[in-house]
């Protein structure tokens, strides 16, 4: 199966895709072993988008942080809530305690 590559990326940037996909799929499935009903933080960087949908599939309750370019695609894709790191402190918005090193 194959699509057209979009214009507006360039031939690397297209190549690239599938690995950021089964990098997600990789860390989430078969390293992590998700399971129905399980909150996740999906922390930044070009994994966050494939990771969110495969999140939602596995019904997770699932909150990525980003920042101002990508955060209405990321709710757009069903994250139960965002955290916008440019200016918001994830563990204040999700009222959670950091581990100790």
């Amino acid at each position: 199966m194959s699509s057209p590559k979009p214009t507006s990326v360039t031939h690397v940037e297209a190549s690239a895709i599938p690995f950021a996909v089964l990098t997600a799929w990789h860390t989430l499935i078969r390293s992590s072993r998700i399971f129905k009903g399980q909150r996740l933080l999906v922390n930044g960087g070009g994994v966050v988008g494939p990771s969110l949908p495969i999140a939602v599939v596995a019904r997770c309750h699932v909150t990525p942080t980003c920042g101002n370019h990508t955060i209405n695609q990321l709710m757009a894709a069903d994250g139960e809530k965002s955290v916008n790191y440019t200016y918001e402190d994830k563990t204040l918005v999700l009222k959670c305690t950091p581990r100790r090193a």
